[in-house]
């Protein structure tokens, strides 16, 4: 579990990069849940691009109140679609946005139209 990884509740937000590279195994987290919550300046946060989320059933409130960069997000966005089957499951990023017209945007759609899932975002730019 990822639950609560790096959560900032209270005081000085001052985590502003997260960067996760090749060796990092996600594959067996099953929850990512409040995992960068009120991390208010995280705007990097990157998954090598062969990351694994086949076991996450829960993002709740993962990304919430944290600026995620948008073509950080659509990466993390498409890097979902590809690796998670799972259905109904949460996703907050409430102030990070997506690429309208794109993988991250059908992506998405994926996620919410045919898995399901509720993703709680900033909306499509």
């Amino acid at each position: 579990t990822m639950s609560r990884f790096i959560t900032r509740s209270t005081g000085t937000a001052v985590l502003t990069s997260v960067i996760f590279g090749g060796n990092c195994d996600f594959s067996g987290v099953t929850t990512f849940a409040n995992a960068f919550q009120g991390n208010s300046l995280l705007a990097t946060i990157q998954f090598d691009s062969g990351v694994s989320f086949a076991a996450c059933t829960s993002f709740s409130n993962a990304f919430q109140n944290c600026p995620l960069d948008t073509l950080l997000y659509d990466a993390l966005l498409d890097r979902i679609d590809a690796t998670n089957v799972n259905n109904s499951v949460t996703l907050t990023a409430n102030l990070a946005n997506y690429t309208l017209g794109g993988a991250a945007e059908a992506s998405r759609t994926q996620l919410t139209s045919v898995q399901l899932w509720t993703i709680t975002d900033a909306g499509g730019v």
